[in-house]
């Protein structure tokens, strides 16, 4: 997808919290938009915030744990009829001394292997990256 350099774009910052094998995923709320979907936790990147310390701060707000943010995976664009996304995907691990994640600003959380991935529905904007940890995973 070519770049896009709209105003409009939302730039969000995502973590990919792994910890013993399996992934951190956590389900929207209902009432939001794409209520119910999974995802990998995050939020929008506000102005003069670098993108680690969004994801430190999403991450924080919605499921009260510490993280540390490690290396970039990827950026993703992509543009549903009404918006237009950035998404950039961290690789995290929760910060020793961290408490448990709670589900405090989303619906439901889960830790799921990487192979188990594929049985979430996600938003589209995230299948491309599901399905590189998935297929990264089962080794083809």
């Amino acid at each position: 997808m070519p770049e896009n350099k709209d105003d409009d774009m939302k730039v969000v910052g995502v973590g990919v919290v792994q910890e013993a094998g399996r992934y951190l995923i956590t389900q929207r709320r209902f009432e939001d938009r794409l209520g119910g979907v999974w995802e990998f936790p995050g939020g929008k990147i506000k102005p003069g915030e670098s993108d680690e310390d969004c994801v430190s701060r999403e991450l924080m707000e919605e499921l009260g744990i510490e993280v540390s943010v490690g290396e970039h995976l990827d950026t993703i664009r992509y543009s549903y009829p009404d918006r237009k996304l950035e998404l950039r995907f961290y690789r995290c691990v929760l910060a020793k001394g961290s408490p448990a994640p709670k589900a405090i600003d989303v619906q439901d959380l889960r830790w799921v292997r990487p192979e188990e991935l594929i049985y979430f529905q996600f938003p589209k904007a995230d299948r491309e990256i599901v399905a590189r940890l998935a297929k990264a995973a089962s080794g083809n």
